[in-house]
């Protein structure tokens, strides 16, 4: 397992946990996630064929999440 995913499991249990209402917890679990995200593109293969194509999908997957994550932060804590 990685460290990121071990941090992500430990987040959750707080989260799930009598102290979880922490919005400082939750930005914690949101840039593991764009860690997670961000290590994903480091291990693409450069001279793969299809890099810019499969470079192109997880960019955008992590601008869609790092968006709809702020927009439920705003949501939960005014």
């Amino acid at each position: 397992m990685h460290a990121i995913d071990e941090a992500l499991e430990v987040f959750g249990r707080i989260n799930n946990s009598e102290h979880g209402n922490d919005p400082s917890l939750d930005r914690a679990i949101s840039d593991a996630r764009v860690r997670k995200m961000d290590f994903a593109q480091s291990q693409l293969n450069p001279f793969s064929p299809d890099h810019a194509d499969q470079l192109a999908r997880l960019q955008s997957e992590k601008a869609e999440f790092q968006i709809s994550e702020c927009r439920a932060r705003v949501e939960k804590y005014p």
